[in-house]
């Protein structure tokens, strides 16, 4: 059941394994999630608290699916 999630982990894309890519996008997804809250905290832009939830949901997602390939490798 895991070896195809094992072999989409380790599929190469640009000489690196998906997982990476994957780790890097969910990173990349809980800095923006931070800074648009942080932002929104000093009105420094203007938003609401509905799509910061909503960011905060997609990068959760991601970070799930990255755990999901990551762990792969190891079960």
């Amino acid at each position: 059941m895991m070896e195809p999630i094992r072999e989409l982990a380790l599929l190469d894309v640009a000489g690196y394994p998906l997982v990476v890519y994957a780790g890097i996008l969910t990173l990349l997804a809980l800095l923006s999630t931070a800074a648009y809250g942080y932002l929104l905290m000093k009105n420094r832009i203007k938003g609401t608290i509905r799509n910061h939830m909503r960011i905060a949901a997609v990068t959760i997602a991601i970070g799930i699916a990255h755990a999901v390939l990551a762990l792969s490798l190891y079960v």
